[in-house]
């Protein structure tokens, strides 16, 4: 009975009356936006200080490869060249698992107040994060395809870039999931 006399505000005629939460999902995705952005301003540095570490792991790993053999016997270290990148930005994600951890019981409480549905949460972080691994990612890559000097050829680095990106996206939501 409490949750729908606050149902009755401005968004009472969007909102189905036998929805547990007090507000529409556009609305609950707007304010959790706002949040995660919020936040992500925040940690600015803790985010420069980890763009930077990629950049220059980036450069030093590409010089480890670099003028590798056009013959059959540089094809293994190419390959390897792909799956350290995959590998890495792996590993980076992960490092999201303990702000997942920590924000946790916060989003417990605000389900359990029906304020916020886990699910948009999981959405807007997933959206609020493709700016920045963009960034990241598309640095990294550059540096580092540039660096092992791989096939000079733009479809072979964006396909590489989008590789890395889907990859690093996916495994984020999926720690975060954990």
């Amino acid at each position: 009975r409490l949750i729908d006399q606050t149902k009755v505000g401005a968004e009472s005629n969007r909102l189905c009356r036998r929805s547990p939460y007090t507000s529409t999902i556009p609305y609950q995705f707007i304010q959790l936006f706002r949040r995660e952005t919020a936040i992500m301003w925040g940690s600015r540095y803790t985010l420069a200080f980890r763009t930077a570490y990629q950049l220059i792991f980036a450069a030093i790993v590409g010089a480890l490869f670099n003028q590798l053999p056009e013959t059959a016997d540089g094809a293994f270290l190419r390959s390897g060249v792909l799956f350290f990148a995959l590998l890495f930005s792996s590993l980076v994600a992960q490092a999201e698992m303990v702000a997942a951890v920590s924000g946790c019981l916060v989003t417990y409480k605000q389900k359990s107040m029906s304020m916020f549905h886990p699910g948009v949460l999981a959405l807007v972080q997933t959206v609020a994060d493709m700016v920045p691994n963009l960034i990241t990612i598309g640095l990294f890559s550059l540096i580092l395809y540039e660096a092992a000097g791989l096939a000079q050829t733009a479809g072979q680095f964006f396909a590489f870039l989008l590789f890395l990106l889907s990859g690093c996206l996916c495994l984020t939501a999926m720690f975060r999931l954990i």
